[in-house]
């Protein structure tokens, strides 16, 4: 998982160059309509600071280096391309 800027861009970028990666929690839990009638008496600042900037990228015991650095030079490439 990584933090970043322009989230949706560059999941949409690495899906094009086919890598997978998704979002795992777009909603904070607090923030779901199921937990709406729930007492939270505390908020969670991180979770809904991060929730639009987290992307979670491949990631499995099968993964092999080559593929790794494939997918670090993409990500270099799209903030390079974007001018980040």
């Amino acid at each position: 998982t990584i933090l970043c800027e322009s989230r949706n861009d560059l999941l949409k970028f690495l899906n094009q160059n086919d890598i997978p990666c998704l979002i795992h929690y777009p909603i904070p839990l607090e923030k779901l309509d199921c937990n709406k009638d729930l007492v939270i008496e505390y908020q969670n600042n991180n979770a809904l600071t991060y929730a639009d900037r987290l992307i979670s990228l491949p990631m499995h015991p099968y993964l092999m280096d080559d593929q790794v650095e494939f997918v670090c030079e993409k990500i270099k490439q799209f903030y390079s391309i974007n001018g980040y």
